[in-house]
């Protein structure tokens, strides 16, 4: 459970999770250190770009990656959906559930490609149920870039660190996309 947030030179947003959280969330307001820097977003999209890069390459460019094929039954990929209530929209006398974060199951297609995702440590056995919780609270082996999804065949091409003995058969998705040179 979080119990401290923090939040750095936001002024509207410190008051506002003030208000929400007042009493069963410590909200603490840092200030930003003087010798900060703005970055313009073409520094921010090269380094972002950059960081994937050795991620799978090696700083060196001396690691490679692997290419490996899965059906869509093999694999269950997930995302986080946000479903805060601002407290003004809740009625009267309700308070906000401090669990805003959803699991949505996506089904494979041609929008995952070249999307960043990361393997679960939790794994579904054939026949079992999702579980939320466990889904929200497992770590992840690494990422994987989902390279080509064939809704004809209804296989994926992954793009990750792993060899073909992938340890999870659970990937969550966001909206991080990599465009590999």
């Amino acid at each position: 459970q979080v119990d401290i947030v923090l939040v750095l030179d936001q002024e509207r947003l410190y008051n506002k999770l003030s208000t929400e959280f007042q009493g069963k969330v410590t909200v603490v307001k840092l200030s930003k250190s003087g010798g900060v820097a703005h970055l313009d977003s073409n520094f921010k999209k090269g380094e972002f770009a950059e960081s994937f890069h050795r991620y799978f390459y090696g700083i060196h460019g001396d690691l490679c990656p692997f290419s490996i094929k899965k059906t869509f039954e093999e694999l269950n990929i997930f995302k986080f959906e946000d479903v805060f209530t601002h407290v003004d929209a809740l009625p009267i006398g309700s308070t906000q559930n401090l669990q805003p974060l959803h699991v949505k199951r996506v089904e494979p297609n041609y929008g995952l490609v070249s999307r960043i995702g990361g393997l679960l440590q939790y794994s579904i056995a054939v026949g079992e149920e999702k579980n939320d919780e466990k889904i929200l609270r497992s770590p992840i082996y690494g990422l994987i870039l989902f390279k080509e999804v064939n809704e004809a065949d209804r296989t994926i091409t992954l793009f990750t660190t792993f060899s073909d003995q992938f340890p999870s058969n659970c990937i969550v998705v966001g909206d991080l996309s990599w465009f590999n040179k």
